[in-house]
């Protein structure tokens, strides 16, 4: 797979290290709603840690986005990643799937996307281990998430990201 180095690169971004960790989104996507405050181009590094990235972020219709995530440094290729947003007791959580050359139905990940005070964007995955000896039916996973979201024990320290500056003309090869 083209992706493999940049993914295992960043795991704790999206737990990219498990190939997906449920077989089912949260909702429809239809249900899903563009957040124009997520929308631009981002530079991520792993809170606690050195890891860096670069995460574009697009509309791909009224209800879901492509995030583009990428080596800084533009040395390995992109990856293309379908997320939309679900509401699950009031609050949303990003359905994220890394798209891969073949279509898959299963492969997701859940996490929320929240603006800090001081406008820094973070990208916190879900933890598995709250959520385990549920039932393994997406409706118990709603219902258990909602009860914990405000926990913090619910989630991955995962990516404090910021505007990535823009090139000046002049900067470009």
């Amino acid at each position: 797979m083209r992706h493999t180095r940049l993914l295992v690169a960043f795991p704790a971004l999206l737990c990219l290290a498990c190939p997906g960790d449920w077989d089912e989104p949260l909702g429809s996507v239809r249900g899903g709603h563009i957040d124009d405050r997520l929308i631009g181009d981002w530079r991520c590094q792993k809170s606690g840690g050195a890891e860096k990235l670069r995460l574009g972020i697009v509309p791909f219709d009224k209800d879901q986005y492509v995030f583009v995530m990428s080596d800084p440094s533009g040395r390995e290729a992109p990856a293309f990643i379908r997320a939309f947003s679900t509401t699950v007791s009031g609050h949303d959580v990003m359905n994220i799937q890394v798209l891969e050359d073949k279509v898959r139905s299963d492969g997701w990940t859940y996490a929320r996307l929240w603006f800090a005070e001081d406008g820094r964007l973070s990208i916190d995955p879900i933890r598995k281990e709250p959520l385990e000896g549920l039932p393994d039916d997406v409706e118990s996973r709603r219902l258990a998430i909602g009860d914990l979201f405000a926990s913090p024990e619910l989630w991955e320290d995962g990516y404090a990201c910021v505007p990535f500056p823009e090139e000046k003309p002049s900067e470009r090869p």
